[in-house]
């Protein structure tokens, strides 16, 4: 089947009906008019979010309503203020209070007999990023320049975007994700165009072993911030960065410092796969099947994969996948200091359990580890002698004009390190108390 068919073709599943359309725009006004009502003086109500930038998926039409306030109001009063709107303006409706960088309040309605959900936020209103206090302030910027510089003909194109990042497991800005925010890819088709001219760059991407160090990272810069020759600046600035997106609106802002390299290295595989072989699934994976081919992957690589297991604690989402993503990485750092070489990681949680996936090159090392010490030079004589004295059960060996000695190695199976990772080390403080629940098992389930 050609591409445009099957673009067309998915966009007729993906696109929101004018039904659609209209009922979140009264949806949204209705919900505008009752809590405009309810904000203080001097403050006002703002639709955020891609039901305001008209980019939203059928399906997915969370609105995002704003209450900004003047910079007179202090910080530890937004919550009260978005809590007094929200029981005003919906007397009936199911309320949840949220945390980002302050807090902002989900409410569950009944609109036209079904049940919709609303996130009221509250931040200071701004002209410019340099009046910004909190980052959610940025916002009403980002809305604006989008509306602005975003063409009506390219939104089938950002939801196309969004719905194949979704499908290869990118989508969303979130600690549990790690990917594509729905702005980041507003800006990617202002970028490119269109959704193919796209994947046809993110299949050449390469993506750095580690942070954004190196020729092959990605810098786009729509608003001309910064001119080419300050780019090498620019990484080093942003140097834990995979990717560098300058905020059009914010030149002190990388859109995409959450994006993980193995986020990176999904979409530039998916876009590969895609235009080799053109299928409508490419579009439409079930999380289940995401975390499979995820699974497959980390198989593939490893010479052996393991499943961490342990009771999930009852937090936050986003505390529970900050904490279990911090404890991964130092795994990570913790098994590579012994000479395990990971070949990946994949964190995964739901409300019961919390699971870390993790490959290893190599399940058991050789018995003993070569210690690296100074070359065997006049000049380094003094430097020897000193690295014998603090080997001395050690055999010195020479290879290549180097000294080495030979040292037992204390781990030498992976599993037995992984243990020792979770019995000695500091874990974050959620997990604390998990410590003796901990269960590892093979980790090869995915593997066909």
């Amino acid at each position: 089947m050609q591409v445009s068919r099957i673009l067309k073709n998915v966009l007729e599943r993906i696109s929101p009906t004018k039904a659609e359309i209209d009922a979140e725009k009264r949806f949204a006004e209705e919900s505008m008019n009752k809590l405009g009502n309810h904000v203080p003086d001097g403050a006002h109500v703002m639709l955020m979010g891609s039901v305001a930038k008209g980019t939203f998926l059928r399906g997915n039409m969370d609105v995002d309503i704003f209450i900004l306030l003047p910079k007179t109001v202090r910080q530890d009063e937004f919550e009260g203020i978005a809590k007094r709107a929200a029981v005003g303006a919906f007397p009936d409706a199911r309320l949840v209070i949220r945390y980002s960088q302050h807090p902002y309040v989900s409410i569950y309605a009944k609109f036209e007999e079904e049940e919709r959900k609303l996130d009221i936020v509250p931040a200071y209103e701004i002209k410019t990023a340099s009046e910004r206090v909190t980052a959610v302030d940025r916002t009403t910027l980002h809305v604006k320049y989008i509306y602005k510089n975003l063409k009506r003909s390219a939104i089938p194109d950002v939801r196309l975007l969004k719905k194949f990042l979704r499908a290869a497991g990118a989508y969303g800005a979130e600690i549990r994700v790690e990917g594509f925010s729905g702005y980041l890819c507003e800006l990617l088709i202002i970028k490119y165009g269109n959704f193919m001219r796209f994947l046809r760059e993110a299949a050449k991407w390469k993506t750095p072993a580690h942070g954004g160090s190196g020729k092959s990272i990605l810098i786009i810069d729509l608003a001309k911030h910064y001119p080419l020759e300050l780019y090498p600046r620019l990484i080093e600035k942003f140097k834990d960065s995979r990717m560098i997106v300058i905020d059009p609106t914010d030149k002190n802002r990388n859109v995409a410092a959450i994006v993980s390299r193995e986020s990176i290295r999904r979409i530039s595989l998916a876009a590969r796969a895609f235009i080799k072989a053109p299928t409508e699934k490419s579009f439409f994976r079930t999380e289940d099947e995401i975390i499979t081919e995820k699974m497959n992957s980390l198989n593939k690589r490893s010479g052996k994969t393991y499943a961490i297991v342990f009771p999930a604690p009852r937090v936050p989402e986003d505390v529970l996948w900050g904490q279990l993503k911090r404890m991964a990485k130092d795994l990570v750092n913790y098994l590579e200091k012994n000479d395990f070489e990971a070949s990946g990681i994949i964190a995964d949680a739901d409300e019961k359990e919390a699971k870390i996936y993790i490959g290893v090159k190599t399940e058991t090392l050789d018995k003993i580890r070569l210690m690296p010490g100074p070359p065997v030079k006049k000049e380094f004589a003094k430097n020897l002698d000193e690295f014998k004295k603090a080997h001395p059960k050690a055999r010195i060996v020479i290879k290549k004009r180097k000294a080495f000695a030979e040292v037992k190695r204390s781990l030498r199976n992976a599993n037995d390190a992984i243990l020792m990772f979770f019995k000695t080390r500091v874990l974050p403080s959620h997990f604390i108390e998990k410590r003796g629940m901990i269960k590892i098992k093979n980790g090869n389930m995915g593997k066909k």
